[in-house]
C-alpha cells in the first residue's frame, strides 16, 4: 500500500489520544510503553521495535499499535506495508473489562492490558487513515464505525468517534455501507486474550 504524508494519522491518533487519555494522563500499567515512546521521541526506532516487538508477539494491543506506527514513520527503515497487520491486530481487539478500559486505578488487571480499548481506538483510525490515504474513504468510515462500537452510548468519547462516522458515511450508501461491514467483520473479527485480567473483589468487569 502506497503511503503519504502522516499528518493525518498524527491528527487522528491526537484526538484518540484526547479522548482516551495518553500515557502522562494515565497511570501507565503496561511494561515496556513509556520506554518505547520515549525512545521514538528521540528517534531511536531500533531501540523502540526492540522493545515493543516481544509485547506486540505476545498479543498486547499498545505494542502492536506501535509497531504499525513504527512502521509507517518516516525516520524508521522499515516497509510501510508491515504497519497494516500490527495495526489490524491493535484495532480488533475488544476491550471489555474497566482494566481494559482504564476505568480508574481501583481495578487491577495483567500488564500489557490496561486501557487497551485506547490503543484499540487509535490503531483504528491510523487504518481509516490509510486506507483514505491510498484511494479508499470509505474504509475510513468503516473504521471509525468500529471504532465508536467499542463505546456505549452514554460515553462521551463515544459520541465523538460516532459522529464521525455518521459525517463520513454520509457520502457512502446504505448498501455500500452494509457490504464493506458484512465482508470486514468476517475478515477481521474482534478477539480477546485467552485469559481475561483478573479484576480485584467487588469489582465487576
Amino acid at each position: 500500500m502506497h503511503m503519504k504524508n502522516t499528518r493525518g494519522i498524527a491528527a487522528a491518533l491526537t484526538l484518540a489520544c484526547l479522548l482516551q487519555g495518553c500515557a502522562g494522563i494515565n497511570p501507565n500499567n503496561n511494561v515496556g510503553q513509556t520506554t518505547t515512546d520515549f525512545l521514538m521521541q528521540r528517534g531511536d526506532c531500533d531501540g523502540a521495535k526492540n522493545t515493543a516487538e516481544p509485547h506486540a508477539l505476545r498479543g498486547e494491543p499498545w505494542a502492536q499499535l506501535r509497531m504499525g506506527l513504527i512502521a509507517m514513520d518516516q525516520r524508521c527503515a522499515n516497509k510501510g506495508s508491515e504497519a497494516l497487520p500490527w495495526l489490524m491486530k491493535a484495532a480488533t481487539f475488544r476491550a471489555e473489562t474497566p482494566w481494559e478500559k482504564g476505568r480508574g486505578a481501583s481495578i487491577a488487571g495483567e500488564s500489557g492490558y490496561f486501557n487497551t480499548r485506547a490503543s484499540s481506538t487509535q490503531a483504528a483510525l491510523a487504518l481509516g487513515n490509510l486506507f483514505a490515504a491510498s484511494g479508499f474513504p470509505a474504509m475510513k468510515w468503516y473504521w471509525v464505525q468500529r471504532a465508536a462500537s467499542q463505546f456505549a452510548e452514554d460515553e462521551r468519547e463515544g459520541d465523538e468517534l460516532r459522529n464521525a462516522a455518521r459525517e463520513l458515511g454520509k457520502a457512502i450508501p446504505v448498501e455500500d455501507q452494509q457490504r464493506i461491514s458484512a465482508h470486514w467483520d468476517a475478515k477481521q473479527p474482534w478477539h480477546k486474550q485467552i485469559a481475561a485480567p483478573q479484576t480485584t473483589q467487588g469489582d465487576k468487569p
